[in-house]
C-alpha cells in the first residue's frame, strides 16, 4: 500500500527550514478576544519577535499606532486616545499571556516584548 501526500511548496520549504514562517498561537489570540487592539498587537509581535526571543531595542508606542490603525494622519485627541488603547491592550497581554514578557517603559514610551520558547506554552 502507498499513501501520497501533497502539500503546498511554500509550506514544505518552511517545514524543512528553507523559508521563513510565522508562528501564531490561536489559543493565545483567543485569550485576548475582548480586545481587538490586543489581538492586532499579538499578531504584530508574533510576526516580528521569534519564539524564545525579544525585540531588544523595543518599539515606540507612537510607531505601534501605525501598525494597529494604519498610517492615516491623527487629528486632535486621536493620538492620546490610541496611546491609551495601546497601553490597555499591552497590560491585557501581560495579564492573559503569562509566558510573554511585556516591558512597557511609560517614561520613554517604548515597549519591549519577549515570547515564550514554545508556542502556546501556559495554556
Amino acid at each position: 500500500d502507498e499513501v501520497r501526500v501533497a502539500i503546498n511548496w511554500r509550506l514544505a520549504k518552511a517545514v524543512i527550514g528553507e523559508a521563513q514562517n510565522i508562528q501564531v498561537s490561536l489559543e493565545e489570540r483567543q485569550a485576548l478576544n475582548s480586545s481587538p487592539v490586543a489581538k492586532t498587537l499579538h499578531g504584530f509581535f508574533s510576526s516580528t519577535v521569534r519564539l524564545g526571543e525579544n525585540n531588544l531595542s523595543g518599539i515606540s508606542l507612537k510607531n505601534l499606532i501605525h501598525h494597529v490603525w494604519g498610517s492615516r494622519p491623527l487629528k486632535g485627541a486621536d493620538e492620546k486616545y490610541r496611546l491609551h488603547q495601546l497601553r490597555s491592550a499591552l497590560k491585557l497581554m501581560g495579564k492573559k499571556l503569562p509566558e510573554w514578557v511585556i516591558d512597557l517603559d511609560e517614561k520613554r514610551g517604548i515597549v519591549k516584548v519577549s515570547r515564550p520558547r514554545i508556542l502556546g506554552q501556559g495554556f
